[in-house]
């Protein structure tokens, strides 16, 4: 699936661009290697769109103005704590023929047989992994089966899943990604069982995702 996003030269800085935002508009910067930075303005309502569906490890073609389409990311995003709506966002200029590196998302999928038949709880240590890669193999997150945890302790590592094609993982083979622990109590484990016949598989919290600092950054 391609993606683009329209984007205008912004003049606006600083304090100023508060007025951008009550007409619909987003202040954004695009830079990267060899690339001077630019100050943009996007459209709300299209942004959120492409964001949601992109995430921040696909490929958006970026068009400012009447200008040709350049490879981006979505690098970061700033969101108002209260109101959660995008303040600003920053995007990141590839060069499709230099690798990069990025966090793609963990996505987990299927029903792990730890859960039902004893009650363990999901302990979830990771929610994306570093990759090196060219822009071209990108993808938008990766797959974890929660089927491969069929006892208490069994856990998945990154060693024990394989990069896409055209990817290599920078994040160390030996560290978790998710565990399936012992219940913290008998009567924990009573309950568990039927609590599984209840409730979705997957047992506890994944980590929240983690939003970027709030202000302004990189030319605001």
């Amino acid at each position: 699936m391609e993606f683009k996003l329209n984007a205008e030269i912004r003049e606006a800085t600083g304090n100023q661009v508060g007025a951008l935002r009550r007409e619909g508009k987003v202040p954004a910067v695009v830079y990267g290697p060899g690339v001077q930075n630019r100050n943009l303005m996007l459209d709300y309502r299209e942004i959120e769109k492409v964001y949601a569906q992109a995430g921040e490890s696909t490929l958006v073609d970026l068009v400012v103005g009447d200008g040709k389409p350049v490879k981006v990311i979505v690098q970061d995003i700033q969101r108002d704590p209260l109101k959660s709506l995008l303040t600003h966002v920053d995007l990141l200029q590839v060069n499709m023929s230099e690798k990069m590196t990025a966090s793609i998302a963990l996505k987990f999928i299927g029903e792990s047989p730890a859960v039902k038949a004893f009650g363990a709880l999901l302990v979830y240590n990771l929610d994306d992994i570093e990759v090196s890669c060219l822009p071209q193999d990108l993808v938008s997150h990766i797959d974890i089966d929660l089927s491969k945890l069929t006892e208490i302790g069994d856990s998945i590592k990154v060693g024990d899943i394989a990069p896409p094609p055209g990817m290599e993982f920078m994040t160390e083979p030996d560290v978790s990604i998710v565990v399936a622990n012992a219940p913290t109590s008998e009567s924990e484990f009573e309950t568990a069982p039927a609590a599984a016949a209840e409730m979705p598989t997957v047992v506890g919290e994944k980590p929240a995702a983690e939003e970027g600092q709030a202000g302004e950054k990189k030319g605001e």
